[in-house]
C-alpha cells in the first residue's frame, strides 16, 4: 500500500493539471504544500506579503493564458491575500487561492489562527469553498480550474484545514481524474450577430472599445480582423491595449475623449460601462449612442446602458462571428476618421513641450520618452499610481496583448511591483519594465528583494514627486525639492541589485541603459518636479462624490 497526504494529493493534483508555477509565502500548516509541489517538479516562488502573493500569480494567468495558483498560510496571512483575489475578480483573470485553516476538529475553539476564511474570500471568488475530504482533493482541483477558467475567467478560493493537508491515505482510493481539458467556448445567437453586423454597417461614427477581457480570451487576431474589415476606429483599455497594435492607423487612444463623445455606435469588447468609461453616460458619451455588447455572462449585460444587441458568448468566438458576418467598409477617408486623426494630432501637439522640455527638474512626459527609447518590442510593461499611469496610457504603446499592466476596473495602488514579477516569471527572456509612482511603490516596494533573490532581471523605474504636490489640502507632509528624495536606489543596492538617483534630466537615458546593461533587477529613482501638471483633460479621470483633491491652485 502506497500512502500519500493531503498535500501531496493537491500537488499532484495540480501537476496534472498542466500547473507548474506556484507562488507562495511559507507558514503553518502549509509547508507541506510546497514541499510536495517542488517534488513533483513545480517552481515555486516566495514573497514577502500574501497580497503580492495573489497580485503576481493573477498577473501570470494574465500573460500566460494559465491558470495561476497561490498558496498562502492561515488566518492574517489568507485574509491579506483578499485585496488580491478583488483585483483579480474585477479584471477577469483565472486565480486559484489555496489558504491553510485550522483543524476542523478544533473549529469554534479558538484554534491557532481559526478565522472564517471560506466566508471571506467568497464575495471576491467564483466559487470559494473548503477541501474536507483528501480524497477528493482532485475533484477540487479540477472544478477549480474549470471555474476560474469558464465564462467570465475569475478567482476561486481552496480552503485547505490542517488536518486534511496532513492526512494519510491509500493512493489506491484518490478519487483521481483526467485532466481539465480545453474550456468550451460559447458562441453569440447568429440572428444576433445579424442584428449587430447591420447596425455597424448603418453607422456613421462606429466605435470599437476593446478590454483585457478579449486579450485573456485569446481574441488579437478576431479582433483585428473586425477593425480592419468594418475600417471601424477603435479605443483600448489602459490593459486591453495591444490587443489590436496601438501602432494600428484605426488605434484612437490618443483622442480617446473626442471618439467617446462622438461616436454613434459603440461595441463593447471585453470592457464594460464602468467608471472607467464614465457608464457610457452623457457628457462623456453622446445621448442617444446605440451600444452592441459582447460578454460572457448574461446577467451582466446592460449594467448601465442597455444595449440594442446583446452577443453573449466567449470574446474570441463572438468577434470571429462578427468579423465573418461583417460586410467590409471603407470608412479610412471618411470625415469621423478625419476628424480623429486631426483631434490626436491636436492632442500629441498639446504635450509636445512637456515630451521635449529640457528643464533638468523634469516632468513624466519627458521621463517616457526616455523609458520609450530603451523599451525593446515586445516588452513588457506594468504601471503603478496615479499620474504614472496617466500619462503612460498616453505616452506608451503596445502592440501584442497583455503586454500592459496597471492598476485596471478596480483601481488598486500596489499592483505594479507584484504584476511585473508575475508577468517575468510568465515570460522569462522577454524585458520587463515596471513604472512607479513613489506612493503607489511604498504598498508593495519590499518586493523588489524577491524580485532580486530570484534573478529576475526587471527594470522598476520610480517616478519620485515626494508622494505628493506642495500645498496639498490632503497630506500634512513639506514641500518636495528632489533634493530630499526617498532613495529607493539605495533598497535597491541594498539587495543586490543595481540602482540609480537621477536628479537631472540629462542623467536619465544613460541611467537607464546601465540599469539595463547591469542584468540585475534594477532601480533607477528619477525625482520629478510635482509642479508640472499632465495635460488638461476635457473631463476628469473619476467622477465620484468626495474624491481627493491633491493640489490645489498654485
Amino acid at each position: 500500500m502506497v500512502t500519500m497526504n493531503g498535500a501531496s494529493i493537491l500537488a499532484r493534483a495540480l501537476r496534472q493539471n498542466g500547473v507548474e508555477t506556484i507562488f507562495d509565502i511559507p507558514g503553518d500548516p502549509i509547508g507541506g504544500v510546497l514541499a510536495a509541489a517542488r517534488a513533483e517538479g513545480m517552481s515555486t516562488f516566495s514573497f514577502r506579503h500574501e497580497q503580492a502573493v495573489t497580485m503576481a500569480a493573477q498577473a501570470y494567468a494574465f500573460v500566460s493564458k494559465r491558470v495561476g495558483v497561490g498558496v498562502v498560510a492561515s488566518g492574517p496571512a489568507m485574509t491579506n491575500a483578499i485585496t488580491g483575489l478583488t483585483t483579480a475578480w474585477a479584471n477577469g483573470w483565472p486565480l486559484i487561492l489555496v489558504g491553510g485553516a485550522s483543524e476542523n476538529g478544533k473549529r469554534g475553539l479558538g484554534d491557532f489562527q481559526e478565522t472564517p476564511q471560506v466566508e471571506a474570500a467568497a464575495p471576491f471568488c467564483k466559487w470559494s469553498v473548503a477541501m474536507d475530504n483528501p480524497l477528493r482533493i482532485p475533484w477540487f482541483v479540477n472544478t477549480a480550474i474549470r471555474k476560474a477558467l469558464s465564462g467570465r475567467p475569475g478567482p476561486v478560493y481552496l480552503d485547505f484545514p490542517a488536518d486534511v493537508i496532513n492526512a494519510q491515505v491509500d493512493d489506491a482510493d484518490v478519487d483521481w481524474l483526467q485532466p481539465v481539458g480545453e474550456i468550451p467556448r460559447a458562441f453569440a445567437d447568429p440572428e444576433a450577430i445579424k442584428r449587430a453586423s447591420q447596425i455597424l454597417a448603418e453607422a456613421e461614427r462606429p466605435l470599437l472599445l476593446i478590454g483585457e477581457g478579449a486579450a485573456m480570451s485569446g481574441g488579437e487576431a478576431e479582433a483585428r480582423d473586425l477593425v480592419e474589415r468594418l475600417q471601424i476606429p477603435f479605443v483600448p483599455s489602459p490593459m486591453g491595449k495591444g490587443t489590436v497594435p496601438d501602432s494600428h492607423p484605426l488605434c484612437f487612444a490618443g483622442a480617446r475623449s473626442y471618439a467617446l463623445a462622438n461616436a454613434d455606435v459603440v461595441v463593447l469588447a471585453g470592457v464594460k460601462f464602468n467608471w472607467m468609461f464614465h457608464f457610457g453616460r452623457e457628457p462623456r458619451f453622446a445621448d442617444g449612442i446605440k451600444v452592441i455588447e459582447i460578454g460572457p455572462e448574461p446577467e451582466e449585460m446592460g449594467a448601465s446602458i442597455p444595449p440594442m444587441v446583446s452577443l453573449v458568448g466567449d470574446y474570441k468566438s463572438v468577434l470571429r462571428q462578427l468579423a465573418e458576418e461583417a460586410r467590409p467598409v471603407a470608412r479610412l477617408e471618411s470625415n469621423w476618421v478625419q476628424s480623429l486623426e486631426e483631434e490626436r494630432q491636436r492632442n500629441a501637439d498639446a504635450v509636445a513641450p512637456m515630451v521635449d522640455s529640457e528643464e533638468q527638474f523634469t516632468n513624466l512626459y519627458r521621463m517616457y520618452r526616455e523609458i520609450n527609447a530603451i523599451t525593446l518590442p515586445g516588452a513588457i510593461v506594468a504601471v503603478d499610481g496615479e499620474s504614472t499611469m496617466a500619462v503612460s496610457r498616453t505616452m506608451q504603446n503596445a502592440d501584442l496583448p497583455a503586454h500592459r499592466l496597471d492598476a485596471g476596473p478596480s483601481g488598486c495602488m500596489g499592483v505594479g511591483v507584484p504584476y511585473a514579477i508575475g508577468a517575468q516569471i510568465a515570460k522569462p527572456g522577454t524585458q520587463v519594465i515596471c513604472m512607479n509612482g513613489d506612493y503607489a511603490f511604498g504598498w508593495n516596494g519590499m518586493e523588489i528583494e524577491t524580485a532580486c533573490r530570484y534573478n529576475l532581471p526587471i527594470l522598476f523605474v520610480v517616478a519620485n514627486n515626494g508622494s505628493v504636490r506642495p500645498n496639498s489640502p490632503v497630506f500634512n507632509m513639506k514641500d518636495y525639492t528632489g533634493a530630499d528624495a526617498v532613495r529607493y536606489d539605495l533598497m535597491m543596492q541594498a539587495f543586490g541589485g543595481h540602482g540609480e538617483l537621477v536628479r537631472d534630466v540629462d542623467e536619465l537615458k544613460p541611467a537607464l541603459e546601465r540599469a539595463l546593461a547591469s542584468g540585475k533587477t534594477a532601480l533607477v529613482n528619477v525625482t520629478i518636479n510635482p509642479a508640472v501638471q499632465r495635460k488638461p483633460q476635457a473631463f476628469g479621470w473619476l467622477d465620484r462624490l468626495g474624491k481627493m483633491q491633491y493640489n490645489t491652485a498654485r
